[in-house]
């Protein structure tokens, strides 16, 4: 899909900085991907970008997703930019701080019960309404432009290293990121850009992780129920891997 960018808030193009002192107690060079110089100090960002200019090219007047917090309140910062409403669908849990953002940004917000699995539920079932108020579902996971995206942030490392890292591991939610950072490598592998894929691990925060529950149960058709999650990997977090050939 051919998309005209209107609008640049010059996310992306993040650096990849060293932890020199990690290197001796690891015995490998770290890296980290600082995606918090993105505009709203999230990997969203990237995301909410091409979700608002694809809804400029198609002539859209609002911009609707479903999420715990940080994909919406990038998308409500796009949307302003772009002189459009955002309808966010959120869990009522979701952190005020998170909220604040939201309506600075001119957002209307629809608080859902439960978790973010039943915001997702609201707002697939009021897309056909949303569409005929001239609104763009730029949900992850279903709106296929943010998993392609993602693919950014490979070419970057690539780039910033000159070669495939061995290891990516990548915070997660429903994996929109993980799969589309793994597409990436693999595409440069494909097109002679790249000798191997890296080795690829999601880590979730526990209460919230629908992938690593699907992956210990080998169930994914059906929904996975989860708990309440904390709201930042740096409270309680673990990891569970999938790997791609390198």
């Amino acid at each position: 899909m051919p998309i005209e960018y209107r609008l640049n808030l010059h996310e992306g193009g993040t650096p990849l900085v060293r932890l020199h002192e990690y290197r001796q107690e690891y015995e490998c060079s770290l890296f980290v991907k600082n995606e918090c110089e993105n505009p709203s100090g999230c990997f969203k960002d990237r995301g909410a970008s091409v979700s608002i200019n694809a809804c400029l090219e198609e002539e859209k007047t609002k911009a609707a997703t479903a999420s715990s917090g940080n994909a919406a309140a990038s998308l409500s910062l796009y949307a302003k930019k772009a002189g459009m409403q955002s309808v966010l669908f959120v869990p009522k849990s979701t952190p005020e701080g998170k909220t604040r953002v939201m309506r600075e940004n001119g957002a209307r917000i629809v608080f859902v019960d439960g978790a973010i699995e039943d915001a997702y539920r609201e707002c697939a079932q009021e897309k056909e309404q949303l569409e005929s108020e001239g609104a763009r579902v730029c949900t992850a996971g279903i709106d296929f432009l943010n998993k392609e995206v993602y693919k950014t942030i490979a070419y970057e490392i690539a780039v910033a290293l000159g070669k495939t890292p061995d290891w990516v591991i990548v915070p997660c939610g429903d994996g929109s990121n993980l799969s589309g950072i793994a597409k990436g490598f693999k595409e440069l592998k494909a097109m002679g850009l790249a000798e191997k894929t890296p080795r690829m691990a999601g880590v979730q925060i526990k209460g919230g992780d629908p992938l690593k529950k699907g992956l210990e149960r080998e169930r994914f058709a059906e929904p996975i129920e989860i708990e309440n999650p904390t709201d930042s990997l740096g409270d309680s977090a673990q990891a569970s891997s999938t790997t791609s050939p390198a």
